[in-house]
């Protein structure tokens, strides 16, 4: 799309539990490796991702701990401040940044 021809390169189809989508080797290669090792360390059904990693809940099985996909739509004020509150009270202990 656009103005010239761009090969595609996603040519690899994610071969997780909640993947089937095509994505690039590159990105497959993250993909797996990272849902791989958050099931491996997560102690509980949540895990933190941030900033804006809605795909990491999804393609984990993990659940966010807030209620925030993007931190453009979170209230700023006070926001370190519930982030960590949730974290302890649904005892998350994987965190990504």
């Amino acid at each position: 799309m656009g103005i010239r021809y761009v090969p595609d390169n996603q040519t690899e189809l994610l071969d997780i539990d909640r993947g089937g989508i095509r994505v690039s080797s590159f990105d497959d290669s993250q993909y797996e490796q990272l849902v791989a090792a958050l099931r491996a360390h997560a102690k509980g059904e949540f895990t933190y991702a941030a900033p804006d990693c809605p795909e990491v809940y999804f393609l984990s099985g993990l659940r966010n701990p807030t209620r925030t996909l993007y931190d453009f739509l979170d209230d700023a004020a006070g926001r370190a401040g519930r982030v960590l509150e949730a974290l302890e009270r649904y005892h998350v202990n994987v965190v990504l940044s």
